[in-house]
């Protein structure tokens, strides 16, 4: 029998063997799905591996993407293509965005590097002028209010310990000539106990310990066996523990430690800053090399993406299987109104963010505004995750030395106010005017189930699983509405025999 047949004038192939001992590996349906997953494997780790190229290829792509409502608008103009549009945003980028983002990162940079250094010196002044606590010098030279707090509590402490530790060494002192009377007279009284032997007192301890020990011998209990060694050690645990320090200052205590410990590395890496200004002024042109060469990728592959955007979106139509092309059009129209809506209003939110805390944090005093206003600005892609900077802002600016020292702003009341009223200002902006008129209410997904997306996407990817989980919960929520819901309605109506929306071939 021939390879072919003729039916109705068509030729047609052959049906191939079910016997799979007569197919090739790569025909076997197992294999075939498993070659398609070890393909996407290997793209995704090919990609990976060349990320010089890829990274600004996908940025080009996606930039292309949020950009397309505003070409095709343009567009609809005659005299307007789609190449001139491309060009003049990449220059409106490079001048509106490049140029203020570089001078913030390098003023941001200058400000956290001066903000380290000066903490770094306060805190092994801090540490001097404890091992030298009538130094009054040093004490003087540490900034007035927080620092001087810090260092006159731990100086405080540090008395009490040492007065404890005399008192506890006389007391031991006491015991140990009281013992050693005992254990001499032992042996002559026939073990009597302590008191009886020597017609002395024990000394008198103020603990449950001692107080236990120096207590008489029951009516019938053996008191010859009681040992003065080990009484005096219950002592002197009593004595010991009659005097715990604060947990603070076992914290504080344990970070000077660490300094201390460190102090020879510090002062190595400060003597090595001057001459490793070449090697960083050098680390530093190269990354910039690097983020210039990156930024001319992406651009080069805005250009084509945007001036050629028709054909990149029919290829992916082309790929689509024909038989349910148009359900799949259909759901990936929606999600793409949900992502893209979520996506251009959450990035334009989180740049007025941005520069809404900078001014505020500088204008109520927070060190380095440049560092922490776009840190903050940032963790408002999270709902409510910029609350968390609320108590470190506090704590820089009860650290940070003030030039009057009696100014509002050294004060408590406004150390501990002023972030929580700059805290309330923008999340009462974001949640009142900025969402709702930027971006909407484009995922259509409530509260609760947002805040659970984001906790789960960052416990699981990180920064990226942040910035991703709220698109993909909506796109889950999509596909269950249009797929899942149906079908386990069916199944329920008993209209269905599987509850999976899997069909059986």
């Amino acid at each position: 029998m021939s390879d072919a047949t003729k039916q109705d004038g068509e030729t047609k192939p052959a049906p191939v063997a079910s016997d799979w001992t007569a197919r090739h590996v790569w025909q076997i349906q197992p294999v075939r799905d498993l070659l398609i997953f070890a393909a996407i494997i290997g793209l995704v780790w090919l990609g990976y591996r060349l990320s010089i190229v890829t990274v600004p290829l996908l940025l080009a792509l996606m930039l292309a993407y949020l950009f397309e409502p505003v070409v095709r608008r343009l567009t609809a103009r005659r005299w307007v293509s789609r190449a001139g549009i491309a060009i003049s945003l990449i220059v409106l980028g490079g001048l509106a965005v490049l140029l203020p983002v570089t001078l913030g990162v390098g003023y941001g940079v200058a400000q956290a590097t001066q903000l380290v250094r000066g903490t770094t010196q306060r805190v092994d002044l801090l540490v001097k002028s404890v091992q030298a606590p009538d130094d009054k010098g040093l004490r003087e030279r540490l900034p007035e209010k927080s620092w001087r707090r810090i260092r006159d509590y731990i100086v405080e402490q540090e008395e009490k310990r040492k007065e404890h530790e005399q008192e506890v060494d006389a007391e031991t002192a006491a015991m140990l000539d009281f013992a050693k009377a005992a254990d001499e007279a032992a042996p002559a009284q026939g073990g009597d106990s302590v008191g009886v032997a020597t017609g002395e007192k024990a000394p008198a301890v103020d603990t449950n310990d001692a107080a236990r020990a120096d207590a008489p011998a029951k009516d019938g209990e053996k008191t010859g066996d009681a040992k003065p060694r080990d009484w005096l050690a219950k002592s002197q645990l009593g004595l010991r523990s009659a005097y715990l320090p604060p947990e603070v200052y076992t914290g504080l205590l344990w970070i000077g430690e660490r300094i201390r410990d460190n102090a020879e590395t510090l002062g190595k890496r400060a003597l090595e800053a001057g001459g490793g200004a070449i090697g960083g002024a050098v680390s530093v042109f190269g990354s910039i090399g690097a983020i210039v060469f990156g930024a001319v990728l992406t651009a080069f592959f805005f250009f084509f993406f945007v001036t050629s955007w028709g054909k990149v979106t029919s290829t992916w139509q082309e790929l689509l299987p024909r038989s349910n092309r148009h359900r799949v059009l259909y759901l990936l129209g929606r999600m793409d109104k949900v992502i893209a809506a979520f996506i251009r209003g959450r990035i334009t939110v989180c740049v007025c963010m941005v520069v809404l805390y900078t001014l505020l944090y500088w204008f109520i005093g927070v060190p380095a505004p440049f560092v922490m206003g776009p840190i903050t600005g940032l963790l408002t892609l999270v709902p409510y995750a910029a609350g968390l900077s609320a108590p470190i802002a506090m704590l820089m600016m009860w650290l940070a030395p003030g030039a009057d020292v009696d100014s509002f702003r050294q004060q408590w009341w406004w150390i501990v106010g002023a972030p929580l009223v700059v805290l309330a200002i923008a999340q009462a902006l974001d949640d009142w005017v900025l969402t709702p008129l930027i971006q909407g209410k484009a995922t259509d997904l409530p509260m609760p189930t947002i805040i659970f997306a984001s906790i789960a996407g960052g416990s699981l990817a990180g920064f990226y699983g942040l910035l991703l989980a709220i698109p993909i919960a909506a796109c889950i929520k999509i596909l269950v509405e249009e797929i899942v819901v149906p079908h386990v309605k069916a199944w329920a109506k008993g209209e269905r025999v599987d509850l999976l929306p899997v069909e059986r071939t």
